[in-house]
């Protein structure tokens, strides 16, 4: 059959069919109905016509029609079942070089501790700090070795180890990112530190109360930090050896595997901060019960995280399941993005990171300059220190980050800082959005103007509740930067109207989206919350002759435009991934693609002087 015989017979029934979906009233059992005979045509169109209209126009009814069926469906409990039951496990297996490395190399930093303790009796007080070694001391003098497990409450001590481990864990992720080199340094820095603590314990003679008191939570708390290690040397592989792909195709495979393996140690640090807060501090336990959890405790990191994913293996190679190596993914390909389609949370997050990393080449030259030009403003005409506005001390890098999203916490003297800021970010999403003009439907009467009022707001909320910054990019985000593409795409007045209708039953999702979004954000801090930054600056100092106070206010200004940078390169990131998203909640709500694409059908074309329909 010819492909416009095709249509002219099934048109009015496919136009039936929209007109039920746009309908208020819909009933599953129609729409069920529906959905099996529009399936019915696109098989036959994949077969009769595959690279033809019809078929994409169908696959995209088809599309429409199973997500008013299934949009509203509970979550899908058997896929986090098959996450933990297959998917990690297989992961598991797939990266057991790099975690047999990352165990390989810890210990023996561990041993290493050891023998240095054993050899300079110092040792222990150049690695634990003179505090810890003399707080220690006291403790032991007052017959009470374990005390520093009981000096907070359960809860309190339970969430801030939880946390701190979290952000160790992380960090030790993302240093991976340095070809697998951060994550080794991180390994050998914790190995040490083990040794030398468990070797202080050894010379005072308190091995096995120290043994059966520590290891209660660190057995899984150290089998977690030398996964996280291994899921940071898995990421790096694929910078370091990218094999036949890319660099950047092998680093988007292994960077998916290293997440996956981040993801199921997360709540091995979760039940090692709550073995901390609630049970280490119980040290009058007797040895027998307390051994008795240890064992537990490893034997399951032995048999979850080594013994099950070889046994899983051993299934595979008998046919039963196919292989995680089989399932490897090819890499991602250059494509050409399409806007107008209906897209999961996966698809937009793997768009907006092609976007930001290849599209935007401008972009990289307006972050550093708008960076600076926020420094600038921070530090003039008032001539205050930077302490007053971004102070980061050693190892304070988040606490100057989230001074960022307060605007840098202006004080009186900066009253300038928050129009500012809503300025530089206003401009870094104009020149994102002319990039999306290049991509699909230019914009139509909005401008740049437009925008400033959803960046003032961005900018100026965080400054009227300090404290609140992240959560205020994370609730309101989602709001603001679909009202900012929507002003620069329809002017000022329709825009707020349509982002909250954009978003009306979506709110929730739309949290979901902005937390996986928000992740990278959280690597990023990471990675520059290291000791590298203050070893550059020690350098520096040794170089350059100066005073201290300018050498320290220097310092203070440039890790402050560091803070800025990161804070920009955040915004621009979810700029372009809610300028997809928002496309993607308008194809839902108004279906722009799909009508076009029906309007486009049986439409004649004359290429190369042969007309084609």
């Amino acid at each position: 059959m010819r492909e416009t015989q095709f249509i002219r017979d099934n048109q009015d029934k496919w136009q039936d069919f929209e007109r039920v979906l746009e309908g208020e009233q819909r009933d599953p059992d129609r729409l069920s109905e529906l959905l099996l005979q529009v399936t019915d045509d696109l098989s036959y169109s994949r077969t009769a016509y595959p690279n033809r209209t019809v078929r994409l126009y169908l696959n995209g009814l088809a599309q429409s029609i199973f997500l008013r069926i299934y949009r509203h469906r509970p979550a899908p409990w058997r896929r986090i079942w098959a996450f933990w039951r297959f998917e990690l496990p297989g992961v598991v297996y797939e990266s057991r070089m790099a975690l047999r490395l990352s165990a390989a190399v810890f210990f023996l930093s561990f041993f290493i501790g050891l023998v240095s303790c054993a050899m300079d009796p110092e040792f222990v007080r150049v690695v634990l700090g003179d505090a810890y070694v003399d707080m220690t001391n006291a403790n032991i003098e007052s017959g009470d070795p374990m005390a520093v497990y009981k000096q907070a409450g359960e809860f309190d001590m339970f969430l801030g180890i939880t946390i701190n481990n979290l952000l160790v864990a992380f960090l030790t992720f993302a240093m991976g990112v340095l070809f697998g080199l951060g994550s080794l340094a991180i390994l050998i820095r914790n190995g040490v530190m083990l040794g030398a603590f468990q070797y202080f314990f050894i010379e005072k003679g308190l091995f096995w109360e120290s043994f059966l008191t520590v290891w209660i939570h660190g057995a899984l708390e150290i089998s977690a930090i030398v996964l996280a290690g291994g899921a940071g040397l898995t990421m790096g592989r694929g910078l370091a050896f990218p094999e036949t792909y890319t660099r950047m195709q092998a680093f988007q495979q292994s960077g998916r595997q290293g997440i996956k393996l981040m993801v199921g140690i997360m709540p091995l640090f979760v039940v090692a901060g709550f073995l901390e807060g609630y049970l280490t501090r119980h040290t009058d336990t007797p040895d027998g019960v307390r051994g008795f959890f240890i064992l537990s405790c490893l034997a399951f990191v032995l048999a979850y995280f080594s013994w099950y994913p070889r046994r899983l293996a051993g299934q595979v190679a008998g046919g039963l399941r196919p292989s995680g190596e089989q399932q490897r993914r090819l890499p991602d390909r250059p494509r050409h993005i399409v806007l107008q389609r209906v897209k999961h949370a996966g698809q937009v997050f793997s768009e907006a990171f092609s976007l930001l990393l290849g599209g935007y080449t401008a972009l990289w030259w307006w972050l550093p300059l708008a960076a600076a030009a926020f420094a600038a403003a921070a530090v003039w005409p008032a001539g205050a220190p930077p302490e007053s506005w971004a102070y980061l001390g050693s190892g304070q890098f988040w606490s100057g980050l989230i001074n960022a999203l307060e605007v840098f916490a202006p004080a009186r003297s900066h009253v300038w800082l928050p129009p500012v800021a809503a300025v530089l970010l206003t401009t870094l999403a104009w020149v994102i959005f002319r990039r999306f003009d290049e991509l699909g439907p230019p914009a139509a009467e909005g401008s740049w103007s437009a925008m400033l009022l959803p960046g003032a707001l961005m900018a100026g909320l965080p400054a009227l509740w300090p404290g609140l910054a992240l959560a205020t990019l994370w609730l309101l985000g989602p709001v603001l930067m679909l009202w900012m593409y929507a002003a620069y795409r329809l002017g000022g007045l329709r825009a707020p109207g349509q982002a909250l209708s954009l978003l009306r039953g979506f709110y929730g999702r739309a949290l979901a989206l902005q937390s996986m979004l928000l992740l990278p954000g959280l690597l990023l801090g990471l990675f520059f919350d290291t000791l590298g930054l203050d070893m550059v600056f020690t350098w520096v100092s040794w170089l350059v002759s100066a005073p201290q106070a300018t050498l320290d206010q220097w310092s203070v200004t440039l890790m402050g435009m560091l803070s800025a940078l990161v804070f920009f390169i955040i915004w621009s990131w979810l700029v372009v991934a809610w300028a997809l998203q928002y496309h993607v909640l308008l194809e839902i709500r108004e279906a722009p693609g799909l009508r076009r694409q029906l309007a486009d059908l049986g439409v004649k074309k004359n290429i190369r002087g042969l007309e084609k329909e």
